[in-house]
């Protein structure tokens, strides 16, 4: 996790933890209506990167629970 943060370009906390990265940003945050976490990755125009992504902090997440 930390060698994740350290890569961040910003990190707000306003709805949930949104981390931006040179290329891509996450946000991950409480669900409003059900008990659960919301993961919203973003990237533009590299599908393969993004799926990377999502599995990397899906794993992270998932060692934490």
């Amino acid at each position: 996790v930390n060698a994740l943060v350290d890569q961040t370009v910003s990190i707000d906390r306003l709805d949930g933890v949104s981390l931006t990265f040179e290329n891509w940003r996450a946000n991950i945050r409480a669900s409003n209506t059900e008990p659960l976490l919301r993961l919203n990755v973003e990237r533009s125009g590299d599908a393969e990167i993004l799926a990377h992504k999502v599995a990397e902090l899906r794993a992270m997440i998932e060692r934490h629970a």
